[in-house]
């Protein structure tokens, strides 16, 4: 045994830079190593020469040198933790701060405005598609009323439901959406939207399940990882009637999956509560709100206009001392002065000169700074700067146009996310309650092909709210040419300025008989009710162009 621990002994592992293990160089038996040592075993150390520090040399190019360690980024080492376990850790005190800084950042409420308004606007409609038109019209009518009041007490409009389930997705990252049976006004049962905020489906705890079922974060899975079931809060966990220790899943109700559905917009795969999107800007909106803070505060002592005058006495007290006396006297009332105010008048000893503050601001980097932070922030929310900051001075109209393009590719996967998870199984639920409750009425015919294809019988399209068109004329001209060639129908284009096409056609058709009407009334000769877009541009057909100046008249001819 003694033998076998001194062979062991004169054994080196490679990597240790020619340190022997157990030994030293000197004392160890003269015994010749491999000429090539099996990588990845021991290898014997050879006393033939002095054992000399191997020399770390460069390393090579790797296809993944962000993992490579340095000295550089000593800070830089992220924890290995998945998005369940990062949620169980930080993604509470995430919403409380994402929630503060909404309700007292501007920056931050002013996105949030800008999305919503653009996302939702006054309303994401919808239109039934059963595939009969008499029973589409029918149902659009029985909709339009029922829109009129969805949540439980009947006071909230769709729209306004709507715009309530994407202020929680942007700032806790997910909501709740609750399908429930209420009494309206009419003393009649009817499908309900309750939206329950995050903070009431908690994310620990414990509580019995059935056999096969496990439940994480508040929900509950069946044994193929499907949701069954939430857990919420009967009351809100910090109001102050339930704020105390031990409040947890024992006083909360169950929800099966089939009434409900947590909504949020997935970062990662398995992802089960949803991580508000400001996330990721916080710790740069803490910075820019500290930058203001500090220059205000700046400005402020700066603009305070201070007269001072010596009184002829001498002071043994500091500046600024132990006992926090000041040698300056207030000229009014006699106290000592340690806050700068605007018209201050203060008496200083003989033995005092006063150091006035420097008026030189903004300091040269302010602008600079202030853009800079902004732009991380609305890259971080996808939006553009000027859609953030309001601030258009710099900004060309091409520019701006191309900006407001990127800005609505942003925008459609939002409102799709309140159409799916909101407005749609909310129809679905109601058109079923409807149908079976005798509101709506079908024919044979009409209850054959919903019991043979019920999906079709419950699909439904949206009307998203649209945007304006940044160049009217010229994107007039380009509607009439798809138009004309086919290449979009006249319902998607309605919809793409968030109008419904069979609305618009029949005001357009009752304005032209109104205006036939009142010319024959008259005694004038018919007319065309309306010029296309490209007969008002036959005559210039520079009309409309813009360079990167902003200037929309022909070349040669300079804007006013």
């Amino acid at each position: 045994m003694a033998g076998r621990l001194a062979q062991l002994a004169g054994w080196a592992i490679p990597g240790t830079r020619g340190r022997v293990v157990g030994r030293t160089p000197a004392a160890s038996p003269a015994v010749s190593a491999p000429a090539e040592p099996t990588p990845g075993r021991l290898s014997r150390a050879s006393v033939d020469e002095p054992v000399r520090p191997i020399r770390r040399g460069r390393r090579a190019p790797s296809a993944h040198d962000s993992g490579r360690a340095s000295r550089t980024d000593p800070d830089f080492y992220p924890p290995a933790i998945g998005p369940n376990a990062l949620a169980g850790q930080t993604l509470e005190l995430t919403r409380r701060r994402v929630r503060y800084l909404v309700d007292n950042n501007p920056i931050v409420a002013g996105a949030r405005g800008v999305i919503r308004h653009n996302v939702v606007g006054t309303g994401i409609r919808l239109q039934p598609d059963t595939g009969d038109p008499e029973l589409d019209q029918r149902v659009d009518t029985w909709w339009r009323r029922l829109c009129e009041g969805v949540d439980v007490g009947r006071e909230q409009t769709l729209g306004e439901s709507q715009a309530q389930f994407f202020d929680e997705i942007f700032a806790a990252g997910e909501v709740l959406v609750y399908y429930p049976i209420a009494t309206d006004g009419r003393g009649k049962d009817r499908p309900a939207i309750e939206l329950v905020d995050a903070e009431r489906v908690p994310l620990s705890g414990t509580i019995r399940v059935a056999d096969g079922h496990r439940m994480r974060q508040g929900v509950e899975f069946d044994a193929q990882g499907r949701r069954v079931a939430y857990y919420v809060l009967t009351d809100h966990p910090n109001d102050d009637a339930t704020a105390f220790a031990g409040y947890g899943l024992r006083n909360a109700k169950r929800i099966d999956a089939g009434d409900a559905r947590l909504a949020f917009v997935s970062r990662r795969v398995g992802q089960i509560r949803g991580v508000p999107p400001v996330a990721t800007v916080v710790g740069t909106v803490r910075l820019e709100d500290a930058f203001q803070e500090a220059y205000l505060l700046l400005a402020r002592a700066a603009a305070c206009v201070a007269l001072f005058f010596k009184n002829g006495a001498k002071s043994d007290a500091p500046l600024m001392g132990a006992d926090h006396e000041s040698p300056v006297i207030d000229a009014a009332t006699g106290d000592p002065l340690e806050v700068l105010e605007p018209g201050m008048m203060g008496l200083l000893p003989k033995d005092v000169e006063p150091e006035l503050m420097s008026a030189n601001l903004p300091p040269p980097s302010f602008e600079m700074t202030t853009r800079i932070m902004l732009r991380r922030i609305a890259a971080g929310l996808s939006i553009s700067y000027a859609a953030l900051a309001r601030d258009y001075s710099e900004a060309t109209f091409s520019a701006t146009r191309a900006e407001q393009l990127e800005d609505r590719k942003a925008y459609r996967p939002l409102q799709e996310l309140v159409f799916h998870q909101h407005t749609r199984p909310f129809y679905r639920r109601a058109l079923a309650w409807a149908v079976a409750s005798g509101e709506i009425v079908l024919g044979s015919a009409q209850r054959a092909r919903m019991l043979a294809d019920p999906e079709r019988f419950y699909q439904c399209r949206p009307v998203f709210p649209g945007w304006e068109w940044v160049n009217p004329h010229q994107e007039a001209q380009a509607a009439e040419v798809e138009l004309r060639t086919r290449m979009v129908s006249l319902p998607t284009l309605a919809a793409s300025k968030g109008r419904d096409w069979k609305t618009e056609m029949d005001l357009t058709l009752e304005a032209e008989q109104h205006w036939d009407k009142r010319r024959a009334e008259l005694g004038l000769a018919p007319a065309p009710f309306h010029a296309s877009a490209s007969d008002a541009g036959a005559s210039d057909p520079d009309a409309g162009r813009d360079d990167d100046a902003g200037n929309t008249k022909p070349d040669g001819e300079e804007a006013d």
